[in-house]
Formats: structure tokens, C-alpha cells, sequence
């Protein structure tokens, strides 16, 4: 989802704690160990800011373990953490963005396994 930037999202007053709150999160030290929800109706612009982090953080060459997964999308690669969380506890910072929350219904135990790995390792 190439064009969906921060320099494509259109702010407003409604939207701003969230839009902060993600470019913040491109940091990648900036909640250390401490998850974000963003929620709002469809069309709010969540995957938007989403893609955004990814794109943000992608161009910026930091040296960090991302993954974006989706109820439609939940590559195994990311699933298996759960059972073999080394990946992710190399020393580098390390994102898990999850969009499509609400669609998760049979990969919810999946899914709560991965949190807990990148909760337990900050």
C-alpha cells in the first residue's frame, strides 16, 4: 500500500492523538514494551496509519523486526514466534501491527501467542 503515508493522511482534530501517536511509535523507543490500540469507525483511517509506520520505518533503514498481519493475512512466518520467538530476540527493536483486529476468530489463540512473545521481550 505504497500511498498510504503520513504525508497522505489527512489530519483533523478527530484524528490527531492517533496520527501523533504513530509517528511517535516510528521511533521504535518511544513505548517500549507497551502495546497501542487504535479504534475508530471504518474508514478512520487506521490501516492508512498503519501502512504508514511500515512505509515510514521500511525508508528509514532502522534496523528493526517488522511484521503486519490481518485476519485475511497471517503469514506463518509471524505465527510460528509463538513457538520459536528467537527471531525477535536478537537485540533489535522489533513491530507488531495488526490490522483487521475484530476479523480475527479462528487465529485468535494464533494471534494472542505472538502478543505475548513481543510483550515478554519488550
Amino acid at each position: 500500500m505504497k500511498g498510504m503515508t503520513f504525508e497522505t493522511f489527512r489530519v483533523d482534530a478527530g484524528n490527531r492523538a492517533a496520527y501523533d501517536y504513530c509517528r511517535r511509535a516510528t521511533t521504535l523507543d518511544y513505548f517500549p514494551g507497551r502495546p497501542m490500540l487504535l479504534l475508530g469507525p471504518e474508514g478512520a483511517g487506521k490501516t492508512h496509519l498503519l501502512w504508514a509506520i511500515v512505509q515510514y520505518v521500511r525508508a528509514s533503514n532502522v534496523r528493526a523486526g517488522l511484521a503486519l498481519v490481518m485476519a485475511s493475512e497471517f503469514p506463518d512466518q509471524v505465527r510460528h514466534l509463538a513457538l520459536n520467538p528467537a527471531p525477535i530476540q536478537e537485540g533489535k527493536p522489533a513491530l507488531l501491527l495488526v490490522d483487521e483486529l475484530e476479523a480475527f476468530d479462528t487465529d485468535a489463540h494464533a494471534l494472542e501467542g505472538v502478543v505475548k512473545v513481543f510483550l515478554a521481550n519488550g
